[in-house]
């Protein structure tokens, strides 16, 4: 079972967060906060803003900033925030990354805004940036076991927040890295 140690390095505080009661799973880390998957979430793969310190070690633990409409695939399955400033979260965004085998759903880079209340009517904004490319059942980035966690695209933000980065096989044997712009300007703009 899933749980979360954060150690108060400071005062040497433990606090442990359950899977159930919205310990992260796949996460980045920001200053004084982790943005990540809570996999026990009503809403469909919600990702949530975790501050520290914790406030509580029961649901609800932390807003959540991006879900999807579906719980058969998850869009922001690795979250990078490689861009995290030393500024309050609520003014900074995150992206994710995700190949599925869901037929009917696009296999994209988005971003997200970490402030939860950033709309008044209480819905959350996406930006697509970009199309992972990767065919799980091509032979590139697969592993001896042909697990197809090998292949998916575990992008990352660079430290301005303006390029994302991950590879791809691109349904060929190469594994292959691309870089697209992000227009940071249409996630923190209103």
């Amino acid at each position: 079972m899933r749980r979360n140690r954060i150690v108060d390095l400071s005062s040497g505080n433990v606090t442990t967060i359950k899977a159930e009661d919205g310990a992260l799973g796949h996460h980045d880390m920001g200053h004084g906060y982790a943005v990540g998957a809570d996999t026990f979430n009503s809403l469909e793969n919600a990702t949530i803003l975790l501050k520290f310190p914790v406030a509580s070690t029961k649901r609800p633990i932390g807003p959540v900033v991006h879900y999807n409409k579906r719980w058969d695939f998850v869009a922001a399955n690795h979250v990078a925030h490689g861009n995290a400033a030393a500024l309050a979260p609520e003014s900074q965004y995150a992206c994710g990354s995700n190949a599925s085998r869901v037929a009917d759903m696009a296999d994209e880079i988005i971003c997200f805004p970490l402030d939860a209340y950033r709309n008044a009517d209480g819905s959350l904004d996406v930006l697509v940036v970009g199309q992972v490319m990767t065919d799980l059942d091509a032979p590139g980035g697969q592993d001896l076991d042909g697990d197809d966690y090998e292949q998916l695209p575990k992008g990352d933000l660079d430290v301005t927040g303006r390029y994302f980065i991950w590879t791809t096989n691109l349904g060929g044997d190469r594994l292959d890295a691309f870089l697209v712009k992000i227009p940071a300007e249409r996630l923190m703009g209103r």
